[in-house]
């Protein structure tokens, strides 16, 4: 006999009492995907209506931020800006208990993410070819903080924290106005805090628009982070095709419990009602090996949601949620890597060990004193987190969010020579002769040194835009460079030395053409090891060009400039008279 047969109607599961969820016993696995559903929307008529609410905001700006604006939230707009004057006055409509508690959380949430920086570190591949990345903040970026039934200040800490991290130079923020046209007072706080450079009361399908295309009053971003209901999120999706990065497509809020006889059944009734009171299109699960803690839990839900204040919202949410009763461990922890929830709270004996097997989640909550309220607002951790089964393919909001990593490389002669030939065999086998081209030029050209006074070009090919640095250079010497071209004017050596020249692919802070010679003045920085290393590399491909390098610490030259002048009057007449 089928197992299934002793399932509960999913279509219209029995409730016990108004809290009560249905139960599904033992379902077979092949039926657990269609047993998993999320709550459905039709997508394609709402696309339709994003869509056209999308390409008004693009030719229209502003005035169709008004326009839908008075619409859908009923308020006119005046100044879609929020004053310097409305936020400070915002602060003061606080009580100082929540204003501490925000700060609380706040400290956190920068704990948390900063420790997230990323580190630089040069990897040198193959002998003479150094590889490594950059963390760059990016520039502009829109936070989209949804308004609707509870407005989230607590996001406003969760997206701009991180931004502000990750050196982001212009934070966009856009609310939905209440019905006064005014911004909770909470949210102005957070974003004083959180250091938000620009406040937006708009909401809906016309913020994500103005913030992907720009507009008169509100400038473009280059990606828009937060969650939002399904019209929101179906317009974070369409700008994202040509338009704008986004975060990710988050929905409607969920969570998963799995628990065993050893959860407190009270504990797991709130965590429950906690994601169900968020609106109608939550969805909240529970699956347990215990039937007796369905019972107990059934009970705790109708208690606790007798007395919530959001009572009409978790119904709802309820409606769309169920209870599996499953067998074994094991079968837990593969229902739950196949719904792959945006929070997972695991109430188990055993729950370290659980957790290391659970592969597809948003973010998870360990043990029976760990709620997943602590994750929407103060532990540190970040609760914008896929939704809807993306936690299979996306991380929710980290400091990696606001960053770009850009790669650089660094070869020298070495290391063409040493790699060339692989670079050449590759391209060659797809067809791409000019850049396998481009190696073998590098990898046999071989610079002739100076000859009976015939000297090569100055500058031994650096690149143009070199020759704007070197300029700047000049004009901002350091002190100890000002000092030695100070003295070696004085000296009179007979011989002409320019400052600031660029040769392949750095800049000489002294070079005299004559005698081939270099001369550099090092500040603190190059006692790095890696720098030190670096400069001897840099020294001996230079040798090979025939030219010499006499290197100087700022100290040597402000401290002891009369043995400095000395080496290089030495050097020059080694190299110019052959003493």
């Amino acid at each position: 006999m089928n197992e299934n047969n002793n399932n509960a109607d999913t279509q219209n599961p029995p409730f016990r009492g108004p809290g009560g969820l249905g139960v599904i016993k033992y379902p077979a696995k092949p039926d657990w995907p269609s047993l998993l559903q999320r709550p459905n929307f039709e997508t394609a008529s709402l696309n339709e209506k994003v869509k056209a609410v999308l390409d008004d905001v693009k030719t229209n700006g502003d005035k169709a931020v008004r326009k839908y604006t008075a619409q859908f939230d009923k308020v006119e707009l005046n100044d879609m800006q929020v004053s310097n004057e409305e936020i400070e006055a915002g602060a003061t409509k606080l009580s100082l208990q929540l204003k501490n508690a925000i700060e609380s959380a706040a400290a956190n949430i920068y704990k948390f993410h900063e420790a997230q920086h990323f580190k630089t570190e040069v990897i040198e591949t193959t002998p003479g070819v150094k590889c490594w990345q950059k963390s760059v903040g990016i520039e502009k970026v829109g936070l989209y903080i949804p308004g609707g039934t509870a407005p989230l200040f607590s996001t406003v800490l969760m997206l701009a924290i991180p931004a502000k991290i990750a050196g982001c130079k212009e934070i966009v923020l856009c609310t939905p106005p209440q019905k006064d046209g005014s911004l909770p007072a909470a949210v102005l706080f957070a974003a004083q805090l959180s250091g938000v450079t620009k406040i937006f009361r708009i909401g809906g399908i016309q913020a994500i628009g103005a913030m992907a295309y720009g507009t008169e009053s509100v400038p473009k971003v280059y990606k828009i982070f937060g969650p939002g209901n399904q019209y929101v999120t179906a317009a974070k999706q369409l700008v994202s095709i040509n338009d704008v990065a986004i975060d990710m497509p988050a929905g409607p809020s969920e969570v998963a419990i799995m628990a065993d006889e050893t959860a407190n059944p009270a504990f797991v009734a709130a965590d429950l009602l906690s994601q169900a009171e968020h609106g109608a299109d939550s969805q909240v699960i529970l699956v347990t090996n215990s039937e007796k803690l369905i019972a107990d839990v059934q009970v705790e839900l109708e208690k606790q949601l007798a007395v919530l204040p959001r009572m009409d919202y978790a119904m709802k949410s309820l409606g769309n949620s169920k209870i599996f009763l499953v067998r074994t461990e094991k079968e837990m922890i593969d229902m739950m890597n196949l719904y792959a929830p945006e929070h997972l709270i695991i109430q188990m004996k055993n729950y370290c060990d659980i957790s290391e097997q659970i592969i597809n989640a948003g973010s998870v909550f360990l043990g029976n004193y760990t709620p997943e309220s602590a994750g929407d607002y103060a532990s540190g951790t970040n609760h914008t987190l896929p939704t809807n089964g993306w936690a299979k393919s996306y991380s929710g909001v980290n400091l990696d969010s606001f960053i770009r990593k850009i790669t650089y490389q660094e070869i020298s002669k070495e290391g063409i020579l040493n790699l060339g030939h692989v670079i050449e065999q590759m391209a060659e086998a797809e067809g791409l002769f000019a850049h396998k081209n481009a190696a073998v030029l590098r990898r046999e050209f071989t610079p002739q040194p100076p000859k009976g006074g015939a000297k090569v070009s100055m500058n031994y090919g650096a690149e143009p835009i070199l020759f704007e640095f070197a300029k700047h250079l000049r004009l901002n010497p350091t002190e100890a460079e000002n000092f030695l071209w100070e003295q070696l004017s004085a000296k009179k050596l007979g011989i002409r030395f320019k400052r600031q020249h660029p040769i392949l692919y750095f800049i000489a802070d002294f070079y005299c053409h004559q005698a081939e010679l270099i001369i550099e003045v090092d500040g603190g920085y190059h006692q790095i090891p890696e720098q030190y290393e670096y400069d001897c590399n840099r020294d001996s491909e230079l040798e090979e060009l025939g030219l010499k390098v006499l290197r100087f610490t700022n100290e040597q030259v402000l401290l002891d400039i009369e043995n400095v002048l000395n080496k290089i009057e030495k050097e020059l007449k080694q190299r110019i008279d052959g003493e």
